[in-house]
């Protein structure tokens, strides 16, 4: 599922394994399919070490958050790619802003017109002075405060509310059903001739209906069956 595909449809096979494991493990360069899972799992690594530095100096996470913000600067500063790093110190970023009282970023994400007008200047600043680290980060922070103060309005209706709340309970599984959901999908469609444009409308559709669905069933054995709600921790938490 990590790798592309050869023009025959097969996967890489061993020699072709170890030829692009660098780029793929150390430098984020090589070709996959969802690549950003890899750093996500590199993540899962580092912040278990984080948050155990934590009971050791409360600053842990703020200090390394800085680091690692500082280090991807200066790589792109000296011209030197490496999309691991730059995703690992986005999600370090994250784990920061996560420890902001909700109250805080609630107030930031009910300003809505201040943070559409933000995110209006930083894409005319992109388009003039190019996409740099730094602007990747703000347009980010602005995008993430901009879908959490329209899912804060979004919330108060029903059922809609209720269905956003529930797959923000299940993201991480609803990311990976849906992986495995595009899988089955391009498999299945990928013998039948239509228009592109209808092709990528039905994989929307069946997709987006789908992941529900799946969300919704693990929803429902989770709240009928310890066991199954067990289980589900043991593998995603």
């Amino acid at each position: 599922m990590l790798f592309s595909t050869n023009y025959r449809g097969a996967l890489p096979g061993v020699e072709t394994f170890v030829s692009n494991a660098a780029s793929i493990y150390l430098s984020g360069n090589g070709r996959m399919i969802f690549g950003i899972l890899l750093p996500i799992s590199y993540l899962l690594i580092i912040s278990t070490l984080i948050f155990l530095s934590m009971l050791v100096s409360r600053h842990a996470l703020t200090l390394v958050c800085a680091v690692s913000q500082i280090c991807v600067v200066l790589m792109e500063y000296h011209d030197i790619s490496n999309s691991n790093i730059s995703f690992i110190a986005i999600g370090i970023l994250g784990m920061a802003v996560g420890e902001l009282p909700s109250r805080q970023i609630s107030s930031w994400a009910a300003r809505s017109w201040m943070l559409v007008g933000l995110y209006g200047g930083h894409l005319i600043v992109i388009h003039t002075f190019g996409e740099t680290y730094p602007l990747q980060i703000m347009g980010m922070c602005l995008g993430v405060l901009l879908l959490y103060g329209l899912g804060t309005r979004v919330s108060q209706l029903y059922p809609l509310g209720n269905t956003l709340v529930m797959l923000g309970k299940y993201s991480l599984f609803a990311y990976v059903a849906q992986i495995a959901l595009l899988q089955l999908l391009q498999a299945g469609l990928g013998a039948v001739h239509i228009h592109h444009l209808l092709r990528s409308a039905l994989s929307f559709i069946s997709i987006f209906t789908l992941t529900i669905c799946a969300v919704w069933g693990t929803h429902r054995i989770c709240s009928k069956s310890a066991t199954g709600y067990r289980v589900y921790r043991l593998v995603f938490t």
